[in-house]
């Protein structure tokens, strides 16, 4: 066995060995071998780690900030000198925030249809804008604008995306009503660029009222377009719109036009004098598109309402420190502006209203109470009826509550005042708890199937030929007045005589030899049958609108309102009062629910 001492082997003492003394000591003799120094024994490793020095920690945090530091700098050297990344794909799969899924097609071509497209601009930067192809016809069918909004709004997301910007959603939550999106151009802007191809036609579009402008005039730098075109039968909704943008317009500095060129009632004039006309002429129709609000030509229609009157349009024109109904007020007073400037009836009309006026001044000095009811399509927003309709005498009740309110004792003694009812359903004027009341207007009245029997008795027929104006205003019988085609026909029967054909339709009237097309052509749900119908249809519903805006212009000169706050025309009469009348003197009276005046309800 082997013994070895614990002591370090290279820490053993050295010493030098004894030297005669005859030897004198210098330099070089001093280098002697130490002869007598005991040699390092043999010894097993330790079982101890051999002891490392460690590096200090100021030592490692110097090292990780300088290379945190040439990291940072790359990155920002980086982000300024690469262009930003865009999508190299040719088909990119995408959710949309209404929940449709669809892809997003790169091509060198622009696409054959509307809408909105992403396209570089000359630095190379992702910018999206509104490709209207030239040869499709203008103004676009209804469901084309709001397709072209949605797909605007989900197309602006993907490229905020892109540019590794905070998009704008759906609700506005990050931004309001004038977020300015920075990635989009314009149409004109993007044709200047030579990133669309520039339009070969700037002849402006048909506006109303277009013979009082001048050609030498200068073209409008921003304007607001208003086109009366609507899937929504309705005359109500597309007033409210009507206001609304004008108000809109003139708050925003913007020259504002109306298009009545595809109108399902006709032309603007043919019941309203000519809107007040801007010193310069309309923009191409080339230009206009349906959105963003900060396009420089914006086209509103009934069927973009929800992207321009939204949540942030609320959010930005209600009043921040009221409540109730008070938080309204900036968006009656646009409404109201829209009002007084649009709402004149044409010559004929407007004798007929003065008339009526004169008439029930003269039957009653006392207070006028004007009841409107809406059936039809309309149901009440209440829960207990809204399967239903709101009874009949709710509304007396109302108009009883109003009257105590203006000093009247009851509906008995009501000191020579007078009730005057208007609704869409004929059958209302007969009804016991409205046989008290006078009707709004006699010269153009809607007349129900009952009504005409008794009118006109005669001998029975096979074929029962009376038909009236049944249960209120109802889309599907609109669309359907002087349709050919509206009743069964036998299968593969000719076309009625004397209708255009679909090779004619534009020109006038005509024969063909493909009797279907003509079936086609004058289907109530056909677009060219509602936007571009044939006389003796279009004549059915100049008479409509022109019963509608009498009754309005009559209830509106009345000293209070009952009516339900579900139907339009029940705030549109709201607006016409006047705020103190309607809301400060509550001359305006809802009894569909608590809900009090509000402008659009989604």
């Amino acid at each position: 066995m082997i013994i070895s001492s614990r002591r370090d082997p290279y820490r053993t003492a050295v010493r030098r060995a004894p030297t005669p003394s005859n030897i004198r000591l210098t330099p070089r003799t001093l280098r002697v071998p130490f002869i007598d120094s005991p040699l390092p024994s043999p010894g097993l490793p330790s079982i101890f780690p051999r002891r490392t020095s460690k590096p200090s920690r100021s030592r490692l945090l110097r090292n990780w900030r300088t290379l945190g530091l040439v990291i940072g700098c790359c990155i920002v050297i980086a982000w300024l000198i690469l262009p930003p990344r865009h999508v190299d794909s040719a088909a990119l799969s995408y959710q949309s925030q209404g929940g449709d899924a669809y892809e997003i097609v790169e091509s060198n071509v622009l696409p054959d249809i509307a809408g909105p497209i992403m396209i570089k601009d000359k630095k190379g930067r992702a910018r999206w804008t509104i490709s209207l192809p030239p040869e499709r016809s203008l103004p676009l069918p209804p469901s084309d604008y709001a397709r072209i909004c949605m797909e605007a709004e989900d197309l602006a997301t993907h490229v905020a995306r892109t540019m590794n910007a905070k998009p704008r959603t759906a609700n506005g939550q990050y931004y309001g009503f004038h977020y300015e999106d920075k990635s989009f151009l314009d149409i004109a802007d993007a044709e200047n660029q030579g990133l669309l191809p520039s339009t070969v036609s700037v002849q402006p579009g048909a506006v109303a009222g277009s013979e009082g402008y001048q050609t030498d005039l200068p073209l409008c730098k921003r304007s607001l377009t208003f086109l009366l075109q609507s899937d929504d039968a309705g005359l109500g909704p597309t007033l409210m719109g009507l206001w609304m943008a004008y108000g809109f317009a003139k708050a925003e500095g913007r020259d504002f036009f109306i298009d009545d060129s595809s109108w399902a009632y006709g032309t603007y004039t043919t019941y309203f004098k000519p809107p007040p006309i801007p010193a310069c002429r309309p923009p191409p129709v080339s230009h206009r598109i349906p959105c963003p609000a900060q396009a420089r030509h914006l086209l509103i229609s009934p069927s973009t309402f929800r992207w321009i009157f939204d949540s942030t349009f609320d959010e930005k024109f209600q009043s921040r420190h009221q409540t109730g109904v008070d938080r309204h007020k900036p968006i009656f007073s646009l409404l109201r502006t829209g009002f007084e400037c649009l709402f004149r009836l044409n010559d004929q009309d407007n004798e007929l209203y003065k008339k009526r006026i004169k008439e029930l001044r003269a039957e009653s000095n006392g207070a006028q109470i004007g009841i409107h009811i809406r059936r039809g399509d309309r149901h009440p927003l209440e829960f207990q009826y809204e399967n239903s309709y709101i009874p009949l005498d709710v509304y007396a009740r109302g108009a009883e509550e109003l009257v105590k309110s203006i000093r009247a004792p009851d509906l008995s003694h009501l000191e020579g005042g007078a009730m005057i009812l208007a609704s869409d359903d004929p059958d209302v004027h007969f009804a016991p708890e409205m046989m008290h009341t006078r009707k709004a207007q006699s010269f153009i009245s809607l007349i129900s199937k009952s009504t005409l029997d008794t009118v006109s008795p005669g001998q029975k027929r096979p074929v029962d030929e009376n038909s009236g104006w049944e249960g209120g205003f109802f889309s599907s019988l609109f669309w359907s007045l002087g349709s050919p085609l509206s009743r069964p026909m036998a299968p593969n029967s000719p076309p009625p005589s004397g209708y255009p054909t679909t090779r004619s339709a534009h020109k006038g009237h005509g024969q063909s030899s493909s009797p279907s097309a003509d079936r086609r052509t004058f289907l109530p749900d056909n677009d060219h049958f509602r936007f571009h119908p044939p006389e003796s249809a279009l004549r059915l519903r100049e008479f409509v609108a022109r019963a509608y805006l009498l009754d309005l212009a009559v209830l509106s000169s009345s000293d209070a309102i009952v009516c339900g706050v579900s139907s339009v025309s029940c705030r549109l009469l709201g607006v016409m009062l006047g705020w103190e009348k309607a809301i400060e003197q509550k001359k305006w009276k809802n009894v569909d629910g608590s809900m009090h005046w509000q402008g659009f309800i989604w």
